[in-house]
């Protein structure tokens, strides 16, 4: 009996420990079974106390419900909004204007020139290149430049053949020749001896039409050029091939754009086309705007760059029948180049950068160059060219 006893009761205990215990729910009152203990239910609190001789659970405490901290929204920096600069409304310049404010002068005329330019524009002309047997680089190639001194010029009338001649001394006879056989005329050795003098001075051009009207650039090449590619010089053939549109206007007056006009307009033009096409940025045209203009300083043939010494300088270059101030006068000459540039420079703001070569296309045999001047400017030369001497005056200092 006694084993039987004890088996149930370890029955008995196996099954109390492997059955779950379940806790009852505290409430209000109720008995609990250990003082102090507490329990959770229903968002209270308990706890067991004694009452009496009995052990109970109390009313209970709500438990606080944790309030979650806001998260801070980062208040974004305000960024500033930047405000455009303002364009600054281009000035019209004109005769009673423009000598108190000759500095727009660069920028107008450089604005003008971009909307001049068609990205589209393709030349008609059809362009030989020749360079000299001994030439070197034996590779030379003008097309770039002369497309887009082409294009600058696109509203005028243009020779539908251009010759580019490249010698260096050893090939000037080669150079003599070309010309002989194309057009004969005498001057032509002259124009090669004045370009390449001797093997130490022998990279100057020249640019017109031959007499059958088909342009030519003569160019001679020093025997060590600082240039490897003739991109890196293209200023000198634009320049250039102004000289040959100009030259093709008066057709069928040969030469009269040499003849009927002062040598500051043809110069002063070809520098002006010039640095309009080789600079990419308003910035850089002033720049070499006012390079060009203090390029040469003053020296016996011009003693000073005061107003009336600039009046001078256009007096000394009326075109004279049979006279070239290359010849007569070659230290004044080289002021065409500066003075002449910013006097054109000044005229092409006024009238336009076209005006500059309707003033040598309207100037034909019959006509004078102040006639046109004041067909084209409104304006006698007489009385221009006191405000363009006062202009430049300024530009020169």
């Amino acid at each position: 009996m006694r084993k039987r006893s004890i088996l149930a009761l370890l029955v008995i205990l196996m099954i109390t420990l492997s059955s779950p215990i379940y806790a009852a729910t505290p409430k209000a009152g109720a008995s609990c079974t250990k003082a102090g203990s507490t329990a959770t239910s229903a968002g209270k609190k308990y706890t067991c106390i004694k009452s009496g001789k009995k052990l109970v659970w109390n009313k209970g405490v709500a438990i606080a419900t944790p309030v979650p901290t806001p998260t801070a929204t980062p208040v974004p920096t305000p960024t500033a909004t930047p405000v455009p600069t303002p364009t600054p409304t281009p000035i019209n310049l004109t005769w009673d204007n423009i000598a108190a404010n000759y500095s727009e002068i660069a920028t107008n005329v450089y604005n003008e020139g971009q909307l001049l330019i068609d990205k589209n524009y393709q030349p008609k002309y059809k362009l030989t290149v020749l360079v000299g047997p001994n030439t070197k680089p034996t590779v030379i190639n003008p097309t770039a430049a002369f497309a887009l001194a082409s294009n600058l010029l696109k509203n005028f009338k243009q020779p539908d053949e251009v010759y580019a001649i490249y010698y260096n001394y050893s090939d000037k006879n080669w150079a003599k020749k070309f010309f002989q056989d194309n057009d004969g005329a005498s001057w032509w050795n002259w124009t090669v001896d004045y370009s390449c003098k001797n093997e130490n001075d022998c990279e100057l051009a020249s640019a017109g039409s031959l007499q059958n009207w088909k342009g030519y650039v003569e160019t001679a090449v020093p025997n060590n050029p600082w240039w490897s590619e003739r991109s890196q010089y293209a200023e000198q053939d634009i320049h250039e091939f102004v000289h040959v549109v100009q030259s093709y206007q008066p057709k069928p007056a040969y030469g009269r754009w040499v003849t009927g006009n002062p040598r500051w307009v043809t110069e002063g033009h070809a520098t002006l086309i010039q640095k309009l096409g080789a600079n990419q940025t308003l910035q850089s045209y002033k720049w070499n705007q006012a390079s060009q203009i203090k390029k040469f300083a003053p020296d016996a043939s011009l003693k000073d760059f005061s107003p009336a010494s600039i009046l001078q300088f256009y007096e000394q270059l009326v075109p004279v029948d049979g006279v070239d101030i290359v010849k007569t006068n070659p230290e004044l000459q080289k002021f065409v180049y500066t003075l002449g540039y910013a006097t054109v420079e000044a005229l092409a703001a006024i009238g336009g950068i076209d005006s500059v070569m309707n003033l040598i296309l309207q100037n034909v045999p019959g006509t004078t160059f102040n006639k046109t001047f004041k067909n084209i400017y409104g304006i006698e030369w007489a009385a221009a060219a006191p405000i363009l001497a006062e202009i430049v005056s300024k530009q020169s200092k």
